[in-house]
């Protein structure tokens, strides 16, 4: 049998514990009964919780110390002796073998978007997508009702270094649990207490030099995705609303996007300037198409994507101290309508920010329309003379310095 000692566990204490050559030896916690590291001979620590059943020692894998804090062991093996105590004849490693033979979770995944996320969920594809790409292929051949805490932290360390993603697919997988519970399927989210990233508000505006290199490095992207970060950067729109662009919307220069193409589902009116339409003219003619659709199209014709993964690339190279997300093209088109005193109302109005106040939005009724025109020609004007360098701001590529 393999050596047993008994300490006061912490995670300090579990990375302490050195591999004995050509043996493995047992550390039991002080604090919840069962609860035990596994310290094999090549180094590897794994948590177990030992009970008995018929008289006989059984052990349940918890899952390994790299992953797993010794607080959430403890959780896990507390809540199992729970479960010992209260349901006569429950056997957690009898349960996990019956579950093997259950529903995996790529398939539970795949029930969830078709009977669920497809007809619900407007941005399906979307969660669709970081599922199939990010979980399915660390848990998706897992029983669904076998996943665990520890599975869940495993898959997520990876995006230790990208916390906004590693929150994205947290939510992803969290929504198929969750639903599978509303219908009765499992019992336990395992996503529920797992550390979520709070997201922090952006303030990244960008300088007059980083403009200038934006424009000049956005070209490597190919002329579809250069061409809809420009435009955001030149009308302030939000970078869906611009992904989504359609040919058909626009009339008379002005882009009229109606509400279900907006996020906050308000029709919008947007004018397009002079170099905005020359802009999407040398886009129609390299695609050889002016018919209704979408502006930016993939090669299927369906909106342009992948904007945040240029401008990830983009900062790598331009922006490493500060990246720069496709949003902020937005900011700073905004401030820069508040920098040349077209005013905070203006700014908003242009943006399609909501005031807040459903009546005075309801009853004001004054056709901004000459306003609206005038100051998008003043500040695309400005950001096209910093973007081109007129204006003296000349930076070398790359040159990302305020």
């Amino acid at each position: 049998m393999p050596e047993t000692r008994r300490k006061n566990l912490t995670d300090a204490v579990i990375r302490s514990l050195s591999p004995e050559p050509g043996k493995k030896y047992l550390v039991y916690d002080k604090r919840a009964p069962g609860l035990h590291v596994a310290v094999l001979a090549t180094g590897k620590r794994v948590f177990y919780f030992r009970y008995s059943r018929r008289r006989r020692p059984r052990y349940y894998r918890i899952g390994p110390t790299d992953v797993l804090k010794v607080d959430d062991a403890r959780a896990v093996a507390l809540g199992l002796a729970r479960r010992l105590l209260l349901e006569p004849g429950f056997d957690p490693a009898a349960e996990r073998k019956a579950n093997r033979g259950a529903v995996t979770f790529a398939e539970l995944c795949t029930r969830y978007v078709e009977e669920y996320a497809r007809k619900k969920n407007k941005s399906w594809k979307h969660s669709a997508g970081l599922i199939e790409n990010h979980a399915i292929p660390v848990i998706g051949d897992l029983a669904a009702a076998e996943i665990t805490k520890p599975d869940v932290k495993r898959l997520l360390a990876k995006y230790d270094e990208t916390p906004s993603m590693k929150e994205h697919v947290r939510l992803a997988i969290s929504a198929v649990f969750t639903w599978a519970i509303k219908e009765e399927m499992l019992k336990v989210n395992p996503c529920s207490g797992v550390e979520g990233h709070k997201a922090k508000s952006r303030e990244r505006v960008l300088s007059d030099k980083e403009i200038r290199t934006l424009w000049s490095a956005a070209d490597q992207f190919g002329l579809v995705v250069s061409t809809a970060l420009k435009v955001i950067l030149l009308t302030g729109q939000r970078p869906g609303e611009v992904a989504h662009m359609r040919r058909d919307h626009i009339k008379d220069g002005w882009w009229e996007m109606p509400g279900e193409f907006v996020k906050n589902k308000h029709s919008h009116r947007v004018w397009l300037t002079e170099k905005v339409r020359e802009l999407l003219a040398e886009l129609d003619d390299e695609q050889g198409s002016t018919k209704p659709g979408c502006v930016f199209a993939n090669s299927r014709g369906s909106p342009v994507r992948g904007l945040d993964e240029a401008m990830r690339k983009l900062s790598e190279r331009c922006f490493k101290d500060d990246p720069v997300r496709p949003h902020d093209l937005r900011r700073t088109f905004g401030t820069t309508v508040t920098k040349l005193k077209h005013g905070r109302a203006a700014m908003n109005r242009i943006l399609n920010h909501r005031s807040g106040d459903a009546v005075g939005d309801i009853y004001d009724r004054h056709d901004y329309a000459d306003d609206d025109k005038r100051i998008m020609e003043a500040v695309t004007g400005h950001l096209l003379r910093l973007a081109e360098g007129v204006s003296g701001n000349v930076v070398s590529f790359g040159d990302s310095s305020n």
